[in-house]
């Protein structure tokens, strides 16, 4: 169930961002390596290619707090 859940979310997050372009397969799976954590989603890639921006450039668009935080974090590891 809770993987359902989390392909609803993505999926309405997702066409939020793209304002209702067309998108190509979302896709909600666990990776085959535990250290990439326990779920993986193709949903940043499928928006972007939507609306012809870069993915972190969408990111910081996103209406949902979690993504804008979750960027600047990774950000700031990759500048460390």
């Amino acid at each position: 169930m809770m993987r359902q859940e989390l392909e609803g979310q993505v999926k309405k997050l997702t066409e939020r961002l793209t304002q209702g372009k067309e998108l190509g397969a979302l896709d909600v799976s666990v990776p085959g390596d535990p250290k990439f954590g326990d779920y993986a989603t193709n949903a940043a890639m499928v928006a972007a290619k939507a609306v012809g921006m870069p993915p972190r450039e969408l990111a910081a668009k996103s209406p949902d707090p979690r993504v804008r935080e979750f960027l600047h974090r990774r950000s700031f590891a990759q500048e460390v």
